[in-house]
């Protein structure tokens, strides 16, 4: 839902700029707010970012209204929190302090990966993440800046500020050392992206003489989009097992290798939380198909469902920990999208 609600931001920002109704200034707060409650990553990088470019642009005199906008997404888990003990608050605080579970990141390395984050998202408009389009595209778009002085004073107001205020939400996910840093932290970020990159086409078709360069790269978008579409329209390739669709198979598995008996299961996953395995879980536990698993072993057997990390050696520390020294591997079960099911006997 946050992309969505980014688009909401980029309109009232517009309106806001536009008309200077203190309305707007209320739903740019209620779009920031919304996007926290939808991706909380997302929000605790914008909002603080975006209130550092709001005031760098002075515009002081709605923030109440904008601040009232921005509450009100928020009153039901404000509630929930003081019901349930700041249940959420702690655990969120726990996370961004503690490291125990992940491999923080050395400031240069944050760079590195927050700016292939970032270059991702850009080349993640364009048709297969293409670098020659990609590259040419943000050559376009330095070019037109330097046309800027023809547009409105709106389009010029909204661009400087979306501009910078995507410099420091870079600028904080660098300081964030944690070395998870998925890619629908930001999702929706691609739609300012989007609006910088449309913004250029502007700025360049109110100049006579650059007029064709914004039609030419218009019909190559529309070009590609069409060979795009048609292909994919004629693939007869299966759908790769990814995502919720592998979760699904691999506990499927589970499903027919249990025989609706009682057996053990131990996760691991990079995050470390396996929320989408349990769901699954519970869903056909719910349905009658399985008896949820314990951890502990039944039968002197337990399964253990690994799934791939980058950083091996919390899959050694996992194993090291969980496996005990006094088990053997029966089997292993490999999947498609990487994971691994392996049953465990203690002899």
């Amino acid at each position: 839902m946050a992309p969505l609600f980014v688009l909401t931001l980029i309109f009232a920002l517009y309106q806001y700029f536009d008309k200077k109704n203190p309305y707007y200034a209320f739903m740019i707060g209620l779009s920031l707010g919304f996007i926290l409650e939808t991706e909380l990553a997302f929000g605790l990088f914008l909002i603080p970012a975006f209130v550092i470019v709001y005031l760098l642009f002075k515009k002081l005199k709605d923030f109440p209204y904008f601040l009232i906008g921005l509450i009100v997404p928020s009153i039901p888990r404000l509630l929930f929190e003081a019901k349930n003990n700041f249940l959420q608050t702690r655990s969120l605080i726990t996370q961004l302090t503690s490291a125990k579970e992940t491999h923080p990141l050395q400031f240069s390395a944050a760079v590195v990966e927050r700016t292939r984050s970032f270059w991702q998202y850009w080349t993640g408009i364009f048709y297969h993440q293409e670098l020659f389009i990609s590259v040419a595209f943000l050559v376009f778009l330095v070019i037109a800046i330097f046309f800027i002085k023809k547009s409105s004073t709106t389009k010029k107001t909204l661009f400087a500020f979306l501009a910078i205020l995507l410099v420091i939400v870079y600028a904080f996910s660098i300081l964030y050392k944690n070395n998870f840093f998925w890619s629908y932290y930001l999702d929706g970020i691609q739609y300012i992206f989007l609006f910088l990159l449309v913004s250029g086409f502007h700025f360049l078709e109110k100049n006579k003489k650059t007029t064709w360069l914004p039609v030419g790269c218009l019909i190559i978008v529309i070009g590609i989009n069409l060979f795009v579409f048609f292909k994919n329209a004629t693939n007869k390739n299966k759908v790769p097992l990814l995502g919720l669709r592998a979760d699904n198979q691999i506990i499927n598995y589970l499903v027919d290798a249990s025989k609706h008996q009682y057996f053990c299961l131990n996760i691991y996953t990079p995050p470390v939380i396996p929320y989408t395995y349990m769901y699954l879980l519970s869903y056909y536990a719910d349905q009658g198909k399985i008896i949820y698993p314990k951890e502990d072993f039944v039968n002197n057997q337990c399964y253990f469902l690994i799934d791939q990390d980058e950083y091996q050696f919390r899959v050694d520390q996992w194993r090291e920990k969980n496996i005990p020294a006094e088990a053997e591997k029966e089997k292993t079960i490999k999947f498609q999208n990487g994971s691994v099911i392996e049953l465990w006997t203690k002899k």
